[in-house]
């Protein structure tokens, strides 16, 4: 009760030094502020982002105290926050000459080297600052710091280091967890932080974060069981933690296992409001489930609550597109890329449609948009090869092709075109050629070659070389 009391006399001073600040400068006066409240208000305004009165309380603040460093260090940082660096930074290297051993400056020192991307000098400053201070906590605060600056070097090992010490100077600070498991994730080192989550939870059975990062770990190595079981450790630890329902929903989909995949978003509602990110990936379910009435209803739901949710617009144009009802396909597919003029996806999409209604020169015009703003979806140049060729434009059909194989060598649905457009130009010679490099590739894309041009049947080589390859299936 007595920590209540003082907390709340706290914010009634707080809001009391407010009020006389704005009062004075209302009526022109000067009143006398001590260095701490200053520096309250230097930093309301700083959160607040009114510049002018931060900078009217620092050049009052600096007249009233003169000599007060705490207040030199307000005037850096706030000049860091308009994007003043240098000169944020001449102010704390003339303290740290004063006051060598002040670990404020060595602090907001690394936090603007950060801020200019001088990530080893932010390490240094950071280092000092950790050497002058004794406080537990203030430690435990630089080291994070520093950590996040290895980071920012892409020396993850380093990172991790310093981390793990910081969990193990703190077991209870779960959430280091989650920068440990971003590290070694972003270091291709999956295997590692499954071994690691591992170990940390055979000693703290009952961290919902230790399982639930774990969870992440699995899905990521496409462990999709694992990362449910995962998930529900974290359910039946902390059942009102969100994100362990998105991820293990997520894992069901990823195992086509929709209906669960829906129940388990649906169990959300009982802790909080359904968003429209909610409702979306509800609908998506649907759709992948092949229920496209229900996918229309959650989709509309979606956008109820937030009109411009471009997804959820796309997934109605999708939906509509497979039930045949071209013109509200049409209609909202191009709702969402109003949102989103340059999105790859909704852009195929539309393309898609296009192409479907024998709209070849629109498609293509959309395909080649897709193409610039996307080369590395292969997608796109085969469905613009496939436009040119249902045209009758050969020739542009080849040139596609070629381009997209040069972009995505190890494409099989670029290469079963190549070896159609040749035969469609009479070139058997290099049809041959290119129908055994993509064998070679792979036996299996003979089947996606006869279903996208049957006619390869016809010559009695070709088909020769397939049932070679093939024993005979052909």
């Amino acid at each position: 009760m007595e920590e209540n009391f003082d907390s709340y006399n706290d914010d009634a001073d707080y809001a009391a030094s407010i009020n006389r600040f704005e009062q004075m400068l209302n009526e022109n006066h000067q009143y006398f502020f001590d260095v701490e409240e200053f520096e309250d208000l230097i930093s309301y305004y700083m959160e607040m982002n009114e510049n002018e009165k931060a900078k009217k309380a620092i050049d009052i603040s600096l007249e009233q105290h003169p000599g007060s460093s705490s207040l030199k260090i307000k005037y850096a940082e706030y000049l860091a926050s308009i994007h003043k660096p240098n000169k944020a930074l001449e102010i704390l290297n003339a303290i740290e000459i004063l006051e060598p051993f002040n670990p404020e400056n060595q602090i907001i020192k690394g936090s603007i080297y950060s801020q200019i991307r001088q990530h080893n000098k932010a390490i240094d400053a950071y280092n000092k600052a950790l050497k002058l201070t004794s406080d537990k906590a203030d430690q435990i605060s630089i080291k994070m710091q520093i950590a996040f600056e290895y980071e920012n070097l892409l020396q993850l090992d380093k990172a991790i280091a310093i981390f793990k010490e910081v969990l193990k100077e703190n077991p209870a600070n779960e959430t280091v967890l989650y920068d440990i498991t971003f590290c070694y994730n972003m270091n291709d080192r999956t295997a590692s932080s499954i071994e690691f989550l591992t170990a940390f939870l055979d000693d703290n059975p009952y961290s919902y974060v230790g399982w639930y990062n774990l969870g992440i770990c699995y899905h990521s190595a496409e462990l999709y069981e694992k990362a449910i079981d995962a998930q529900d450790y974290v359910i039946a630890i902390k059942e009102d933690f969100i994100s362990a329902y998105l991820n293990k929903a997520d894992a069901l989909s990823s195992l086509e296992r929709y209906d669960e995949a829906i129940a388990t978003y649906k169990e959300t509602f009982t802790f909080e409001e359904p968003n429209a990110d909610m409702f979306y990936f509800i609908g998506e379910c649907y759709e992948n489930n092949l229920q496209y009435d229900e996918a229309l209803e959650y989709f509309k739901k979606a956008t109820q609550l937030d009109s411009m949710h471009s997804d959820a617009w796309a997934g109605m144009a999708y939906v509509f597109n497979e039930q045949g009802k071209t013109d509200s396909a049409i209609f909202f597919i191009q709702k969402a890329i109003e949102i989103e003029p340059e999105h790859p996806d909704f852009l195929l999409i539309y393309a898609d449609i296009l192409k479907n209604i024998e709209a070849y020169e629109e498609a293509i015009g959309l395909y080649q948009k897709i193409i610039k703003i996307d080369p590395e979806n292969n997608t796109s140049w085969v469905d613009l090869a496939d436009a040119y060729f249902e045209l009758g434009q050969i020739d542009e059909a080849l040139k596609t092709i070629i381009k997209g194989i040069e972009a995505h060598p190890d494409s099989g649905l670029l290469k079963v075109r190549l070896v159609a457009f040749y035969l469609e130009i009479d070139n058997l010679s290099e049809a041959t050629n290119q129908l055994i490099e993509l064998l070679n590739m792979d036996k299996q894309l003979a089947k996606a070659l006869i279903t996208f041009y049957p006619a390869v049947l016809d010559y009695p080589s070709l088909l020769e070389i397939i049932e070679n390859y093939n024993d005979n299936e052909f």
